[in-house]
Order: C-alpha cells, then sequence, then structure tokens
C-alpha cells in the first residue's frame, strides 16, 4: 500500500489553514509476474492500482494505508480486505472495503 498526497504542490499552503482540503489517493502495489531475464535475473513486474481516492474533505492528507483481509467465507468467496487510510495533518481514518 502506498499512501501520498494528490496535489504535493499545495501542501505549504493548505496545511496553514485548518479547513482546506488535502487529496490524497492510495495504491495497492504487488508483484504480478516475473518478466525477461536482465543481467542474469529475473525481473518482476508490478501491477499498480489506485484502491482510494479522496477530495481532501474525508481525510486531509495520507501518510499511512494498512489492509486488513477479510475471511472470504464471509464475502461469498470474493477476496476483499478493509483499507484503513490516515495521514499526518488528518483528524479522521477513512475505512473502506475493497476487491483484491
Amino acid at each position: 500500500m502506498l499512501a501520498g498526497l494528490g496535489r504535493a504542490l499545495d501542501l505549504a499552503r493548505a496545511a496553514r489553514t485548518p479547513d482546506a482540503p488535502i487529496p490524497v489517493m492510495v495504491w495497492h502495489v504487488r508483484a504480478a509476474r516475473a518478466g525477461a531475464e536482465g543481467f542474469g535475473h529475473a525481473t518482476e513486474v508490478l501491477e499498480k492500482r489506485l484502491v482510494f481516492q479522496d477530495d481532501g474533505r474525508r481525510v486531509r492528507s495520507a501518510s499511512a494505508a494498512v489492509l486488513v483481509g477479510i475471511d472470504p467465507k464471509t464475502t461469498g468467496g470474493r477476496k476483499q480486505a478493509k483499507l484503513f487510510v490516515t495521514g499526518f495533518l488528518s483528524e479522521a481514518v477513512a475505512v473502506a472495503t475493497i476487491d483484491l
């Protein structure tokens, strides 16, 4: 999980104003498959997927994102997880259910 800012350029201005939104994005990154060998080593191909995005009104900044798996027996066999997102200027934690 990679949590970050949607517009880091505006952080210095928005951080001084308590009610200014700071947009966030959370990416799920994982090794998808081994690619072609280069210099004697197989290279990994990474799969990147945007799993959460907010305009900064719910979560104001994002620096941490955690996935907690959900038992597939309770979701009809689907692989899902709860995503928790918060940040260094955020007063809240966002929780969302995502498909893996």
